[in-house]
């Protein structure tokens, strides 16, 4: 009975950490690799839990390819809108100092914000220093930031699959004999 309610304690605590790492990416942060480093955890308590080291592999892997995508997302936005190599990278540097400097001024919603306004402040910057052409730089801004959201939205798409595969392996434990 006591060896039961261990189980049932930490599925719930990892259920939880998980359900955390979603809003995580909701608010610009890092929560695939809550993701991986949840089930590291689980898999090193349970010494070299029922899962497999194949299976935490295959979570780096989609954690690392969920980062990527929307790291690179704004990025390919802005090119997509013609911009140049400069006002790309304005945008992924924009994007990260948005989100710090958001975080410090209100944490989770000027997080969002600040991710959201940096790119497209990062990207505008970038371009408009390079034509000194406003509509362009618009333009290019615009295609960074839709690029970002696009790039959020395939690592959240990434990450619940993520659960869903870590949720049937959990199931399936619960359920051998």
């Amino acid at each position: 009975m006591h060896e039961l309610l261990l189980q049932i304690l930490g599925h719930a605590t990892l259920f939880v950490v998980l359900l955390v790492s979603l809003l995580m990416i909701l608010v610009g942060l890092p929560g695939t690799w809550l993701i991986v480093a949840a089930m590291l955890v689980y898999q090193l308590v349970l010494d070299n839990g029922p899962m497999g080291w194949w299976f935490f592999a295959a979570l780096v892997l989609l954690a690392t390819l969920a980062e990527l995508c929307e790291f690179l997302a704004g990025m390919a936005g802005a090119r997509h809108a013609r911009g140049s190599w400069a006002s790309a990278m304005g945008a992924i540097v924009g994007g990260v100092v948005g989100g710090l400097l958001g975080t410090l001024a209100l944490p989770v919603i000027g997080t969002i914000v600040g991710v959201l306004a940096g790119t497209f402040g990062g990207a505008y910057a970038m371009e408009y220093w390079r034509t000194r052409h406003q509509e362009g730089a618009q333009r290019v801004a615009r295609g960074a930031l839709v690029g970002r959201l696009i790039g959020t939205a395939i690592k959240l798409a990434l990450a619940v699959g993520m659960l869903l595969v870590v949720a049937l392996q959990l199931i399936l434990q619960l359920l051998r004999p």
